[in-house]
């Protein structure tokens, strides 16, 4: 980067030199103007030492949006000559970072760059060099330079990334500067902190450290007097967009999950401190979100009920009426003979409405949670007592809301995927389902019997379509090869039938068809077009 490059020749140009003598000012001027083309639309330009186990280098961060490293932007010679120079002011200061604002002006920049190139003094490098510069700063009103000094650093016990340490260490330092605003009106200081939040924040918004930097805000507020950490969580939390919003709240809720701490939990049940933290955040996310009226999505707002950071009241009708459906199947399942012995006992249309209401609630969630067995007890129930001479016309509602449920595309896909199921009662129920999908279903089971290379699979498709009927039989039959002409006959006579679903005492064609395909379980399905089916073969 040819800035850094001139920036660096101009400081050490300048440090061979007294403040006020005009070679230490030479080249200021263009190069400002040279800073001022590079930045465009970019808020700040930070230069960071990056501390390693075994090294230290330089990047730059708000250039692009990851930090660059120094030796990088710079060719191999130019790097090994000039970055340990530039090291050197940094150490000369006790300095770690300096952050240069697009906003700075032509002089404060010349003081900044003349300031920071001064000759070396007998306390460089320590606590009161750094002492040195911060006074400096406020004497020579320096407002639009950000500097961390190695005093500054937070959060040396924990177990923190070094780019986060340095953000929120840049915080705390840039927070407990805001005295050198003075005569500033309490509109400005707000807007100043506002400003000084989001120049912070933006960097590792790019980087995803905004949680945990929200998890470790008692480190910033820990001696700032104009804001405690709510505050400061509450002011971050302003500057994200909607969609970074979501995201680190999503990223707060696995992180709980991975912690495996429960609501209730305190530090001393064996959870972390910072686990109680990030509890502590995500309640605060959720209040954000409640007062701003944000729309995070149905899922993360039921997951914010679940850890208990939001109540059912805080959730919008729609959500909570998810969430009751839940907790309904949740009470279906535990109390399932219960229920469908309640809905048989079903005698007249006035009975029982909150029971049927409950069951006509929590079908879909039955189903979508893949709880076949209570669906399919509920099913038989219906079937059965709809038969009964006079029955309520109850049974009639919930035979064609189980209908239409099953029919609908998703649920039709998740049982023909869930035929694969190993456990033959799992396959049987879905079977029973799919009957009750009807027509939609057929096109799918034709395709899972093609497909398929597992017998009872088969076998539980074949069932599923001989409980449809002939709309089901009669496409199937079209794609079978005509070199299975014992199948043939045997479904023939089958769609000959009069009730397929319901055979009569003495019918044996319903045990001719299984036994046909027991024989030819492997049959093979040709990909005849709909409308050129083959007719059905009527021979008996």
């Amino acid at each position: 980067m040819r800035f850094t490059l001139a920036l660096i020749k101009t400081m050490l140009r300048a440090s061979y030199y007294a403040p006020g003598h005009p070679e230490a000012k030479k080249g200021l001027t263009d190069l400002h103007s040279e800073f001022v083309l590079l930045m465009g639309d970019r808020a700040e330009l930070t230069y960071m030492v990056t501390v390693t186990a075994d090294d230290r280098a330089i990047t730059i961060d708000g250039y692009d949006d990851a930090p660059l490293p120094l030796e990088r932007v710079m060719k191999q010679d130019a790097t090994s000559l000039f970055v340990p120079k530039f090291l050197e002011f940094f150490d000369r200061w006790n300095l770690l970072s300096f952050s240069l604002k697009a906003t700075i002006s032509p002089e404060e920049f010349h003081t900044f760059l003349v300031l920071m190139s001064q000759p070396p003094e007998a306390s460089q490098g320590t606590t009161d060099a750094a002492k040195r510069l911060t006074q400096a700063f406020l004497d020579q009103h320096i407002i639009h330079v950000s500097t961390v000094l190695n005093d500054d650093i937070v959060g040396k016990e924990r177990r923190l990334p070094w780019r986060l340490k340095m953000a929120l260490s840049r915080l705390r330092r840039d927070l407990r500067m805001l005295p050198l605003y003075k005569g500033a009106s309490p509109e400005e200081i707000q807007r100043i902190k506002t400003q000084i939040i989001d120049d912070v924040v933006r960097p590792i918004r790019q980087a995803g450290f905004v949680k945990d930097f929200l998890v470790n805000c008692d480190l910033v507020a820990a001696d700032v007097d104009l804001m405690d950490e709510r505050q400061v969580q509450e002011a971050i939390l302003t500057s994200l967009p909607e969609e970074r919003l979501v995201q680190t709240t999503w990223d707060l809720v696995k992180d709980l999950e991975q912690s495996q701490m429960t609501p209730g939990q305190t530090p001393a049940e064996g959870t972390s401190v910072e686990a109680t933290r990030r509890m502590d955040v995500l309640r605060q996310i959720a209040d954000h979100v409640c007062r701003k009226g944000s729309t995070p999505g149905h899922e993360l707002l039921e997951s914010l009920f679940k850890h208990q950071a939001l109540s059912l009241e805080d959730l919008p009708p729609e959500v909570r009426q998810n969430v009751e459906t839940r907790r309904l199947a949740d009470s279906v399942l535990a109390r399932e003979d219960e229920h469908v012995t309640a809905l048989r006992r079903l005698t007249a249309d006035g009975d029982g409405r909150e029971l049927v209401e409950t069951v006509q609630r929590v079908l879909p969630e039955l189903l979508r949670r893949g709880a076949y067995g209570t669906v399919a007890k509920i099913l038989r129930a219906t079937n059965e007592q709809r038969q009964v001479p006079r029955a309520p016309t109850v049974f009639s509602e919930l035979a064609g809301q189980l209908s239409q449920l099953a029919a609908s595309k998703d649920t039709i896909e998740q049982l023909l995927a869930d035929l694969h199921s190993s456990d033959k009662d799992r396959r049987t129920q879905v079977v029973e389902i799919l009957a009750a999908a009807g027509e939609p279903a057929v096109a799918g089971l034709i395709k899972a019997y093609a497909n398929g290379d597992n017998q009872s699979v088969r076998l539980s498709v074949f069932d599923a379509m001989k409980r449809i009927g002939p709309s089901a039989l009669d496409p199937f039959l079209a794609r079978i090869t005509s070199s299975h002409s014992e199948a043939l006959e045997a479904f023939g006579r089958a769609l000959r039938a009069d009730d397929l679903t319901a055979p009569r005492e003495n019918d044996t064609t319903l045990l001719q068809v299984c036994q046909a395909l027991a024989r030819f379980a492997s049959l093979v399905l040709v990909p005849t077009p709909h409308h050129a089916r083959r007719p059905v073969a009527s021979g008996g």
